[in-house]
């Protein structure tokens, strides 16, 4: 039982508060117009969550925005990533060639003459048929 201070809500006629009548009607605007709620992104829809509609205004601010943040990005895009595993194994010389080392000198040495370990220690060039792909691993070095 309620406290006799606390004023009972009004009901009109067939026993509606004024907060339910406007749900009732809300409801019944949206049975009579059934193609709103068959669009994406409408309060009615289904599985979407009740969005206030965005003014034409509040568009063109956002879009206004983001062509200012994407000239900004431009200049300085895009970045070319190094490949790190080619970093560690090729050099660009002053003139434009790629420096790499020579393999076969790991293990099972005892086997190899002095003169081919000494000629495998040096360091040898990159062939031409691979120089644009390495140089492309490499954009920065």
């Amino acid at each position: 039982m309620m406290h006799p201070s606390f004023p009972l809500p009004l009901r009109d006629s067939a026993g509606f508060t004024p907060a339910s009548r406007l749900t009732a009607a809300r409801e019944r605007q949206h049975l009579h117009r059934p193609s709103l709620s068959n669009r994406p992104g409408h309060c009615c829809s289904r599985g979407a969550t009740r969005r206030k509609r965005a003014s034409a205004s509040r568009i063109w601010g956002i879009l206004k925005n983001v062509v200012q943040c994407s000239n900004s990005v431009r200049e300085t895009m895009p970045k070319l990533k190094t490949h790190s595993g080619a970093a560690k194994r090729f050099k660009k010389t002053g003139t434009g060639k790629i420096k790499r080392g020579q393999s076969k000198m790991r293990h099972i040495l005892t086997s190899k003459e002095s003169k081919t370990k000494r000629k495998l220690g040096k360091s040898s060039y990159v062939s031409d048929g691979d120089h644009a792909k390495v140089s492309r691993m490499i954009p920065y070095a």
